[in-house]
Parts: C-alpha cells; structure tokens; sequence
C-alpha cells in the first residue's frame, strides 16, 4: 500500500472512531470517506480490528517519539516525571477511542494489548526517571511503589476524563499533574555540607 493511502485511511478511521466509538464505526463508511475501496481495506488491513490494531500501533510509536523528543530537552527529574505523564494522559484525551470500553471487552485481545503496552512503556520511563533522582534526596526509597501510584492515579484521571460531557484539553490537568509528582515524589532538598 502506498504510504499516502495507507495514512488517509487510518486518519479518518481515527476521526470516525473518535467522533462514532468503535462499534458504530463501519469498514464501508471509512472506505467511502477515504476514498478506497472496502476491499481495499480488507487487503491491507484483513478487517476493522486489523485496522484498529495498526492505529493503535501508529499512536504508540508515536507516543515514543513524543516521550523521547521532549525528555532529551529536560534535565530536571520532576520536569521528566511531569512530561511523561502530560504525554501518557494527552494520548487519552486527543485519541479517545483509544480508552474505548469495547477495548475491554468484546475486541481481539491484541487490540486490548495497546492498553497494556501503553502502560508498560509508561512505568518503564518513570521508573527510569525515578532512577536518575539521588535517593538520598527522596521521601520514599520505594520507587516500584512511586511508579504505580503514579501509573493508577492516571488512570483514574483517564477515567474522569472520558466521562466529561464538556469538551476536555490537556492544559486543564497540567496543575493537578504537578501536584500530583509533587505529592508523590516529594525532594527533599539537598544538605549542605
């Protein structure tokens, strides 16, 4: 497949799944605004899930990407710390089908296994952060603890997020993503000696 055709029909099965879920997504209405034939996805992409796999693919790489581009820039830990977890939480809000119930349920385990790898590579980074910050400067010497309380409160931000009626941004939880590094992975400061 032509690069160009393959990124037009995962564009606009993204804008559809955003926009209908998952369910009320078909292969005809995503052939017909991408302009392909409904063969033409079968031939690519074997089905919906087939293409709903190799989105989630693309969202992950480019999650990757993101992650890496920002951290180089960053030395701070808790500046790392606050960027991996805006670019954990931003997947969610800017690709909502992403966190699709259907996703738990009913669909192919590998299609479910984007939740899972998302997660993975996310403790990996904070757990690398955590890594690089001087435990003698650290509260809590329970880094594995640090890294999933981080990992569970953003879900539960995920969540809330996917029940807001209103339209909802990622600069709203900037604030309470600070807070929350703040809260759990306090430093003390630095003794002068």
């Amino acid at each position: 497949m032509k690069p160009i055709k393959r990124k037009q029909i995962l564009e606009i099965a993204e804008k559809l799944f955003n926009r209908f879920g998952i369910r009320r997504t078909g292969v005809d209405e995503i052939a017909k605004l991408a302009e392909v034939a409904k063969g033409t996805i079968y031939n690519y992409f074997g089905n919906k899930d087939g293409l709903l796999k190799e989105l989630a693919a693309d969202k992950l790489t480019d999650f990757e990407e993101m992650l890496e581009k920002s951290l180089k820039s960053i030395k701070d830990p808790i500046a790392k710390l606050n960027s991996a977890a805006i670019g954990h939480l931003s997947i969610t809000i800017d690709n909502p089908f992403l966190s699709d119930k259907l996703l738990y349920g009913n669909y192919d385990e590998k299609i479910k296994a984007f939740l899972v790898e998302l997660e993975k590579r996310t403790r990996n980074r904070i757990s690398q952060i955590i890594d690089g910050i001087d435990p003698a400067r650290l509260v809590s010497k329970e880094k594995k603890i640090l890294t999933n309380t981080l990992l569970f409160t953003l879900k539960g931000m995920t969540d809330s997020i996917l029940e807001c009626v209103e339209p909802v941004t990622i600069k709203k939880f900037e604030k309470e993503i600070d807070l929350l590094i703040k809260a759990l992975v306090p430093i003390r400061s630095a003794k002068v000696t």
